[in-house]
């Protein structure tokens, strides 16, 4: 099977910073001599082993996903379904099969404002999917920052972004960040240290003036 993807009054390349409901994916068996019209509004599509995947534009703003299986030779196209919504304003994805014969899907909800989306699992039918992780940020390359572990099976492993606020010092209590408590309890043996240094200084002072007078006396007497 051979797809053809034809995009509306345009020449030259594919236009694929916009969306537009005018494109048709076409398929052929024969090399072209004879084809049918698989999707229209097709704007992007993958194929993997067992199926094909098409985001279409549905009308102005409105952008949703739909499949074929290989077996049935893509005659029948069926919309994707998502846990919460199947239609969104805009977004990005990418699709990345499983030796196990699960499909991962990235979509990025949030295409110009963040740089992070989620990755969904299909079922069995390769039709529905359900969230595996959220908040998974894109790489460099501009793929999802996830990877299958091919020596364990059904093993992936992500990267997740997370907002880490950090803590800031206590100023006003002069500790800089230092715990309340052990500070409390520093003082506090500091204190009762210099306490008793200043009383043994002045018991020390005291027997020397009890005994001088004493010594004193003696002499005298003598």
């Amino acid at each position: 099977m051979i797809f053809l993807l034809i995009q509306k009054n345009t020449m030259g390349h594919l236009d694929t910073d916009t969306w537009a409901t005018g494109n048709t994916l076409l398929m052929s068996e024969d090399f072209y001599k004879t084809s049918t019209t698989a999707v229209k509004g097709a704007n992007r599509f993958a194929i993997l082993s067992e199926y094909v995947y098409v985001a279409r534009a549905v009308k102005t703003q409105e952008i949703d996903l739909v499949m074929a299986e290989r077996k049935n030779k893509f005659k029948t196209f069926h919309k994707v379904k998502f846990p919460v919504k199947n239609t969104y304003k805009s977004f990005e994805y990418n699709l990345m099969e499983s030796w196990s014969g699960a499909v991962f899907l990235f979509i990025n909800h949030h295409q110009g404002v963040e740089n992070y989306g989620s990755v969904y699992m299909s079922d069995a039918t390769g039709q529905g999917f359900s969230l595996t992780i959220s908040r998974v940020p894109l790489g460099q390359s501009g793929y999802a920052d996830i990877e299958e572990v091919n020596s364990v099976e059904g093993v992936m492993l992500a990267n997740k972004y997370m907002k880490v606020t950090a803590k800031k010092p206590d100023t006003e209590s002069g500790d800089s960040g230092l715990n309340n408590g052990v500070l409390k309890k520093l003082k506090n043996k500091a204190s009762a240290a210099t306490q008793l240094s200043s009383k043994s200084k002045k018991g020390n002072s005291d027997s020397a003036n009890s005994k001088s007078p004493k010594k004193v006396d003696e002499s005298l007497s003598k």
